[in-house]
């Protein structure tokens, strides 16, 4: 699989995994102490579904913020990059052999484009929709 494809499956399994999950935007606004006397940090959507409880407000608030209502611009992000690792790596390769005498023009392009990629790649991973993997 291709970068620009692992990338597109990445921002098909955003798109499923919103369409799956309670919709609209989420919030994180108090903690719950608990019998034994520890606090969990509650996540509701906007119609007040419980969508779940976290160990720390930070846990929570960061569940909060990539809520389904977020899901389109992720999903646009990676498939824009997607789209952008794609063209990067169709002209770096149909212009290397005209670039050869300024070689130095060539890898600063395809550092550009990597470092385009990995940016995005952390992305995924730490959303969880691809694995570390990249090979």
């Amino acid at each position: 699989m291709t970068p620009s494809e692992k990338l597109q499956a990445a921002a098909d399994r955003i798109r499923d995994l919103a369409a799956a999950a309670t919709p609209g935007s989420w919030k994180h606004e108090y903690g719950v102490v608990q019998e034994d006397e520890s606090v969990t940090y509650a996540v509701e959507a906007d119609s007040d579904h419980w969508v779940g409880e976290l160990r720390t407000a930070g846990d929570a608030a960061w569940v909060a913020a990539l809520c389904p209502a977020a899901s389109p611009a992720l999903e646009a992000i990676l498939r824009s990059a997607a789209h952008d690792v794609e063209v990067s790596s169709m002209v770096l390769n149909s212009d290397l052999l005209a670039k050869r005498a300024h070689g130095a023009d060539v890898l600063e392009a395809r550092a550009a484009a990597d470092a385009l990629f990995n940016a995005v790649w952390s992305l995924a991973v730490g959303l969880g929709v691809v694995e570390e993997d990249r090979k």
